[in-house]
């Protein structure tokens, strides 16, 4: 390795490391194209963003979601897949994401569980096992406890609750260097085919950012969706195509100061 290779690479894991730049965003690209406000969203993706809400789901399904190079930046490219399936007792929920490139890389697997208390709460746990590998200084894993519920206050409106890292769980001891924090929301739907969202997500040691996001149902088969957040400024689009079984979404966000991320998925859903 030569010394500019070398010196190439410091800077680069200094810059991430600095950065807290770990993944920003969970996968699905529904709910990144709604600003991460929609807790009460149902699909294959729920288990990252809140397992509780996989309850509700009737069919099992399988997703596929890949962010080629987030703020322009191909070697933050963010890939993941995952699978729920109903069952008599609870869904089941397994995840799996890969996030990074050679220099710095992280790597994750989720397994949830989710039920029904009664007809109106729902209530979802995914343990997470989570790597970290920078080249040249070894890797290190930890264990982590996400928590989710979910409430239906009538046949229109809902609210939900997401905790993600509630054990805490840090690397090498070192507090908060791997976020927890809480998130609130409230979704409000079947309003002549728009369906709106707003949350807020309090992390320990920042503050918090608020996110609200609107969909509207243009035809039988295709979605336009909008959200914004704060803390940082955040805006997004996308779109949602279904045809029969399978749903493809699509998603682009801008950071002032970042530039622009594109998000895709695709999911489906078992007959």
């Amino acid at each position: 390795m030569t010394i500019m290779n070398y010196s190439i690479e410091i800077i680069l894991i200094t810059l991430l490391l600095s950065l807290n730049i770990m993944a920003q965003q969970n996968a699905g690209a529904r709910q990144i194209a709604l600003a991460n406000s929609d807790l009460y969203s149902q699909d294959v993706f729920s288990i990252f963003n809140n397992p509780a809400r996989l309850s509700n789901i009737q069919n099992p399904q399988a997703g596929i979601y890949y962010s080629p190079a987030p703020f322009d930046i191909q070697e933050l490219s963010y890939s993941c897949a995952s699978f729920s399936q109903p069952t008599e007792i609870g869904t089941f929920s397994f995840g799996s994401m890969i996030y990074g490139f050679d220099l710095y890389k992280e790597t994750e697997i989720d397994v949830g569980y989710s039920g029904k208390i009664n007809k109106s709460f729902g209530l979802g746990c995914a343990l997470r096992y989570k790597n970290i590998s920078i080249k040249n200084y070894g890797s290190a894993s930890i264990f982590m406890v996400n928590l989710g519920t979910t409430i239906e206050l009538s046949n229109e409106i809902a609210s939900a609750i997401f905790i993600e890292n509630l054990t805490h769980a840090s690397l090498n001891n070192e507090p908060n260097q791997i976020p927890t924090a809480i998130s609130i929301g409230m979704t409000s739907s079947n309003i002549q085919n728009f369906s709106l969202s707003a949350a807020i997500r309090k992390e320990i040691g920042f503050n918090p950012s608020v996110r609200f996001g609107v969909e509207h149902k243009l035809l039988e088969n295709f979605s336009l969706r909008f959200g914004v957040s704060n803390e940082p400024d955040l805006y997004y689009t996308g779109i949602g195509i279904f045809y029969k079984y399978l749903e493809f979404d699509y998603t682009i966000s801008s950071h002032p100061d970042l530039g622009l991320t594109h998000q895709i998925d695709l999911i489906f859903i078992f007959p």
